[in-house]
């Protein structure tokens, strides 16, 4: 859960080889190149107004219940990521990962993209609500 009543944290999965063998994309391609570069994010919001308005007795069951589910979600995400990335392989693909130079090289390159966007004023409100925000501030 994620709301200002509980930690922001979420269950993320670094790499997008999830996503590839998940979706059998080693049927039309060979190759997947693990950058880092990316992240795959799993989040539950909840209405603020919806939860203050629970009796004492449910809100806690729905935070207890939050942080349960919080502590299972990402040792499964990560064991989900690790037998999709052996599934790619035992498929016949193969997995690229780029050298210490390659990817600091990529990550120098990818951050003009995004000092490029952030100058743009239409997409100032997107920047601001992407934002870290302090422990405890609401969305």
């Amino acid at each position: 859960m994620c709301c200002r009543h509980c930690s922001r944290a979420r269950s993320t999965a670094r790499r997008i080889a999830a996503v590839f063998a998940a979706l059998q994309y080693h049927g039309t391609t060979k190759y997947m190149v693990e950058t880092g570069q990316s992240y795959i994010y799993s989040a539950a919001f909840l209405s603020k107004r919806w939860f203050d308005a629970l009796p004492a007795d449910l809100q806690s069951a729905i935070m207890t219940t939050a942080k349960q589910v919080e502590g299972e979600a990402i040792p499964w995400a990560f064991e989900f990521l690790a037998a999709q990335r052996k599934a790619w392989v035992e498929k016949g693909a193969e997995i690229i990962n780029l050298s210490a130079a390659e990817k600091a090289e990529l990550m120098q390159k990818m951050s003009t993209v995004a000092r490029h966007r952030q100058d743009k004023a239409e997409l100032k409100p997107l920047w601001i609500s992407c934002s870290p925000r302090p422990s405890g501030e609401g969305l």
